[in-house]
């Protein structure tokens, strides 16, 4: 998946508010940060985009990747440098907020995903 793909779907967490938050925001314009800084940012981007991508996973393993991400941003182990709180002070991301994106995202997809279809839209074939 390419960058501007993946800022995309980072950056959706944040539509429902009118301003998204300069701090996070400006981690995708500029450079992509080198070293331990460059592989926190991967660690997040995977986090959020397993979470995101296999949130309604019917398979083991992305029932598998689902859990994991959602033990990882979710979970209370913020004691070790890699942990999801300590990944997004370092990088000035309020992770409370990318928390509540995400479930602002997911129940958005829930509600849309368990509409009944009306058929509405629908042409008919003569």
């Amino acid at each position: 998946m390419n960058n501007s793909i993946e800022q995309e779907k980072i950056m959706e967490l944040f539509q429902p508010d009118s301003i998204m938050p300069e701090e996070f925001a400006d981690l995708f314009r500029r450079k992509i940060p080198e070293g331990e800084r460059g592989l926190m940012l991967a660690v997040l981007r995977d986090a959020v985009e397993c979470f995101q991508k296999y949130r309604s996973a019917s398979d083991r393993k992305g029932e598998a990747l689902f859990r994991d991400a959602r033990i990882y941003i979710f979970g209370e182990q913020d004691d070790w440098f890699f942990s999801f709180d300590s990944i997004c002070d370092e990088l000035g991301i309020n992770p409370q907020y990318l928390r509540e994106g995400l479930m602002r995202q997911a129940a958005k997809a829930h509600r849309i995903k368990s509409r009944p279809y009306n058929g509405s839209g629908r042409r008919k074939i003569k």
